[in-house]
């Protein structure tokens, strides 16, 4: 076993070890408790959706804020998903974001000003661009997925179960996660309590194909952008880890970690073969090679649950949202496993 141990202690998580490919680079400090986070295109920038309905934006190479997005006449209602827009037209630096209280937000975080609202009649808790960001969808406590146009932010479509109580063509409980695919703008995938992956095409009402198994908690579904693989994080402490086939719907495989005892809330592709995860019960985030089944990198004894994890291929770095802090990693190409597991 080799791997490289860094215990750090100048800092709010001061019992965190970060050990094999995950090196430490920043912890920034948020008002509250953190429920999300992302990169925008380039890594310049990453955004965290705070408990108290702030949006602070942090460097993340200097860990230091850069713009803080909040609207006084909002009610004070968690941010849940947030969004960068990364196609960029003639406005620069957009960022969508939803609220537990239902209000979607689009951010201009330079000029630090809410653009546009929309209120939903509902608890929305997710929020995805297609790839070409000619629209948007977003979920919640009520099953459906609502589309929208990303230039009128008219609502295009509904997608939500049939009442054909003999199919599931549809959500059966509140949805936590929204994934379009890479290059078509007109397929997503969505995942929450009801333990499916729902597969939808926009131009239809209903979905068109799901598989079953995951139980979604959080932001812990990820479409990899070259061979399509699902991975999905369950918030449970067997089988958490399951990479599926976007066309088939079959299960590839199930990977084995030591986040067995971890109920997961976020996982990210890295790489091509590497999930970045992270869950609560046992605090901790790792680097896991989906082939071999091994993990490459982990930050453990975190004071507080991973509720999200997301990853800037542009500079290589993983941020993970625990507590009130935002941990900023960079992911080297090690390949010395910390841990192997045989099936």
């Amino acid at each position: 076993m080799i791997f490289v141990e860094e215990a750090l202690q100048d800092n709010s998580c001061s019992k965190m070890n970060v050990l094999g490919c995950l090196h430490f680079q920043k912890e920034c400090t948020a008002s509250s408790e953190l429920m999300c986070c992302e990169f925008n295109k380039d890594g310049s920038m990453v955004a965290a959706g705070v408990s108290n309905g702030q949006i602070q934006v942090f460097h993340p190479n200097t860990g230091s804020q850069l713009y803080h997005l909040v609207d006084e006449t909002m009610p004070k209602y968690p941010v849940v998903s947030v969004s960068f827009k990364k196609k960029e037209d003639s406005v620069k630096n957009i960022l969508l974001a939803v609220y537990a209280s239902g209000i979607v937000c689009h951010w201009h975080t330079s000029t630090q000003s809410c653009v546009s609202k929309i209120r939903e009649a509902r608890q929305t808790l997710a929020v995805a661009y297609a790839p070409d960001c000619s629209t948007f969808t977003t979920a919640g406590a009520d099953r459906k997925l609502l589309v929208y146009d990303e230039t009128t932010h008219q609502l295009t479509a509904t997608l939500e179960a049939s009442i054909n109580t003999q199919v599931m063509d549809g959500h059966a409980s509140r949805v936590f996660s929204l994934k379009y695919h890479p290059t078509d703008p007109h397929l997503l995938i969505s995942g929450g309590w009801d333990d499916t992956v729902q597969f939808w095409d926009t131009r239809e009402k209903h979905s068109i194909r799901k598989l079953s198994g995951p139980h979604i908690c959080g932001d812990a579904m990820d479409i990899e952008p070259e061979t399509c693989r699902i991975a999905t994080g369950s918030w449970r402490k067997d089988d958490n880890i399951q990479i599926w086939d976007f066309n088939t719907c079959k299960l590839i495989k199930t990977v084995y970690s030591e986040l067995l005892d971890s109920r997961l809330y976020g996982v990210r592709w890295a790489q091509k073969d590497t999930l970045l995860v992270g869950g609560s019960q046992r605090n901790v985030v790792q680097v896991i090679n989906t082939e071999y089944d091994g993990v490459h990198g982990e930050i453990n004894h975190l004071s507080s649950g991973v509720y999200d994890v997301t990853y800037s291929p542009a500079i290589h770095c993983a941020a993970v949202a625990t507590g009130s802090s935002l941990i900023i990693a960079s992911v080297g190409k090690e390949k010395a496993f910390i841990t192997q597991f045989s099936e």
